[in-house]
């Protein structure tokens, strides 16, 4: 991994975690007025997104050879890579409790059992450290836990299901941009999270943090919707 690369790793996944305890603290504002469960669950999916891109921010700091990982053994390591298996969960819980869609308790249920699954995986397949490129080392999730990396993007799917739905459905300007800015913001986090950085393929490990950094900046659009976005959507 050369240099460039490593830079806009570190800046990108910086600015995730940035954007998401910015985005965390609106949203715990929110909760604290309003005391819904889905205020406090889209509040816990922000959060774990800060959380887990801190550990794999780790991976490679200060440099991909050596690094806190080579100290702390699998610590690191089982957050960083059990957290993007668990970041899907209280996204996919938010927009259940919010749209609140025919056969509700089936979703939870569903998601539930996914989810479920995929943490008793980890358990027994822990995160390994492999080759994904030439000269490119990355953690990611083994064995049944891998498989189960797919079954979880069913989970990060059904907030791209119902928001997308939303936005059709919406006759106001500002709700139909916010429900296409989140639309786009957890499909992107599905892909480039989930599967992406989860078993390591597909997209080079800079240009996907680069999408992921892309992908909060919009989930905070969506949720804060500055000022001058909703004068903008207005004219």
């Amino acid at each position: 991994m050369d240099l460039y690369e490593l830079v806009i790793i570190h800046a990108c996944t910086l600015v995730v975690i940035a954007v998401s305890l910015v985005l965390g603290y609106e949203l715990w504002k929110r909760y604290r007025n309003t005391l819904l469960t889905s205020s406090l669950l889209i509040f816990l999916y922000v959060i774990s997104i800060a959380a887990t891109y801190a550990a794999i921010f780790l991976f490679r700091f200060p440099t991909p050879e050596k690094n806190l990982v080579q100290t702390t053994g699998m610590l690191i390591p089982a957050i960083g890579i059990g957290g993007l298996g668990v970041i899907p969960y209280p996204g996919a819980l938010f927009s259940i409790y919010l749209i609140e869609p025919r056969g509700k308790k089936v979703w939870i249920a569903l998601v539930s059992a996914i989810e479920a699954l995929y943490l008793v995986a980890l358990i027994f397949y822990p995160p390994a450290h492999v080759e994904v490129r030439t000269g490119v080392f990355e953690w990611i999730a083994t064995g049944a836990a891998a498989s189960m990396t797919y079954l979880t993007l069913i989970i990060a799917a059904v907030p791209v299901i119902l928001f997308s739905a939303f936005s059709i459905k919406s006759m106001d300007r500002r709700n139909r941009a916010k429900g296409i800015m989140l639309t786009l913001s957890f499909a992107m986090l599905a892909f480039f999270v989930t599967i992406c950085d989860g078993i390591g393929g597909y997209v080079s490990i800079g240009a996907r943090r680069v999408c992921i950094a892309i992908a909060v900046i919009l989930l905070y659009l969506g949720f804060v919707m500055p000022s001058w976005l909703s004068r903008i959507l207005k004219t």
